[in-house]
């Protein structure tokens, strides 16, 4: 099918846009646009699906005014059918989610929130669990980088206020690594800001390398000996968790429900509920590379199998097709 992807983040594109390339759509992308580059390129590419997710660039303006370039009206006036995939839910939820579905009204909603699922459906709307994946193509074993080598790597922004579990995340993951001998480095926005939010954490120069591009993350996880994934809710596993278990990556992360239930620690990766535990466990796997390598392996080939968004999009594409077939006779 032609799908019109609504979809300016690289995370976005190389990961759900490229993998609906892979199962035989034809993509193509607009980021920052105004309605005339919207109906030129309906009129010149003649897509049969819209696709939107999550947080873009171009949902600021409505978030500050409550106003959207005329998306919804232009899809409906030439009967394209657009699917939303609310990747932010359930944590944002209220605060964005269901907001952007009332005002845009999409023809079908992918949600990562099994909670979510009726309250879009109570909306009118038809709506479906669906998780956030992994593009093995993309996220895949590549070699040692120099410029990235080091024993830990973190990925990710700082966010330090959002999330039921993110503090202690932070706290048990990051904050734990100062002052220990271990050579780290933390990528991403918002670090040289850390005593906004922890007056007493003082984050040395050395380990911060700001900001990354998505197409360079899988450089780091094959650099770094062990790879550390945040998380934010205990009933989800964040989008860093899966690209780096798909790149081979050794993955350290926080011991939740969800990573529990989702993934098998011991086995595809390794996890800490302490401070305490994080240098405990960074201390021994640094020294056990056979044991490092194999669980890195297990978890390539696990994330592979079960989240891989070219199978999980397979998954659901009969659902999505049935209610779009349904549209064509409306």
């Amino acid at each position: 099918m032609k799908i019109l992807a609504l979809l300016s983040f690289e995370i976005f594109r190389f990961s759900i846009g490229k993998s609906l390339e892979k199962l035989g759509h034809e993509v193509i992308y607009l980021d920052n646009f105004d309605e005339h580059l919207l109906e030129l390129t309906i009129n010149t590419f003649k897509p049969e699906i819209a696709f939107s997710m999550g947080w873009e660039v171009w949902h600021v303006s409505f978030f500050k005014t409550g106003k959207f370039p005329l998306i919804k009206e232009l899809l409906k006036k030439y009967n394209i059918f657009h699917i939303y995939f609310a990747e932010e839910d359930w944590l944002h939820h209220d605060r964005w989610s269901k907001s952007y579905v009332e005002a845009i009204q999409p023809n079908y909603v992918l949600t990562r929130s099994t909670i979510c699922v009726e309250k879009y459906q109570n909306l009118g709307i038809p709506s479906m669990f669906f998780d956030v994946g992994c593009n093995p193509d993309i996220h895949r074993p590549v070699p040692i980088d120099p410029k990235y080598q080091c024993d830990v790597a973190v990925v990710a922004n700082g966010h330090f206020g959002f999330g039921e579990i993110r503090h202690k995340s932070i706290c048990d993951l990051v904050f734990s690594l100062i002052n220990q001998p271990f050579k780290t480095k933390i990528f991403g926005k918002g670090w040289e800001n850390v005593q906004h939010h922890f007056s007493d954490i003082n984050l040395p120069s050395e380990m911060l390398h700001g900001s990354i591009a998505y197409t360079e993350t899988p450089k780091i996880y094959n650099s770094a000996k062990i790879s550390i994934s945040l998380q934010t809710c205990n009933d989800q596993l964040s989008n860093r968790t899966f690209d780096i278990m798909s790149s081979g990556g050794f993955l350290l992360t926080s011991d939740t429900p969800a990573v529990r239930i989702k993934l098998i620690p011991g086995v595809n990766c390794v996890i800490s509920n302490s401070a305490k535990e994080t240098v405990e466990k960074i201390t021994y796997y640094l020294v056990h590379e056979k044991q490092r390598n194999q669980i890195a392996k297990a978890g390539r080939d696990y994330a592979i199998r079960h989240f891989d968004y070219k199978n999980t999009l397979h998954d659901v594409w009969p659902n999505i097709l049935a209610e779009y077939m349904n549209t064509l006779f409306l």
